[in-house]
């Protein structure tokens, strides 16, 4: 339709944190109007990369990366309420680190508050990359159990048992999110 008027489409898809890298978030860009839209926000220093492919590309490589990035805050959630039943919540981290490095304490802290502030808008997220792989005869076990997680967090509110937000601390969030 957009071919037809005469214009060109741009399929754009974010693929880091907006609130934390604002205009610079990395985006993927594909679509016959990519080259041109990058060039004319070249002057607002923008983080955009043209991907191989046509309009539609960009959205797919995110909801590809979204099974992954957002399944892993899920399992990180899932894993630190069975530990904090346990009392062996340290225990469990540590173990996360000494196998993924020392890093892994930032990708632990922000992605269960993460998933926690952003439960809703990821829950639809993961119902388009669920809707996106059945379309393409793809396994989508991991994305529905990803999405159905992400539903029980907005279904319970956890974000609303912090008075003050959610703290970007593992710590604070097992104290806090009364699971």
């Amino acid at each position: 339709m957009v071919k037809a008027k005469g214009g060109l489409f741009v399929d754009g898809a974010m693929m880091g944190a907006l609130l934390k890298d604002k205009h610079q978030v990395p985006m993927l860009l594909s679509g016959d109007g990519a080259a041109v839209f990058r060039d004319k926000m070249e002057p607002y220093h923008m983080r955009l990369e043209i991907v191989d492919g046509e309009a539609g590309t960009a959205t797919s490589i995110k909801f590809i990366r979204s099974i992954t990035a957002k399944g892993l805050s899920c399992l990180l959630i899932e894993s630190l309420q069975a530990a904090q039943r346990f009392g062996v919540e340290q225990t469990i981290v540590d173990s996360f680190i000494d196998t993924f490095g020392p890093d892994f304490i930032g990708i632990i802290n922000g992605y269960i508050s993460g998933a926690i502030i952003h439960a809703e808008r990821r829950e639809h997220e993961l119902e388009n990359v669920v809707n996106f792989l059945k379309s393409e005869s793809l396994p989508y076990t991991m994305a529905e159990a990803t999405r159905l997680k992400l539903q029980w967090l907005k279904d319970n509110r956890v974000k609303d048992n912090f008075e003050h937000g959610v703290a970007r601390d593992w710590k604070k969030v097992l104290e806090g999110w009364k699971l």
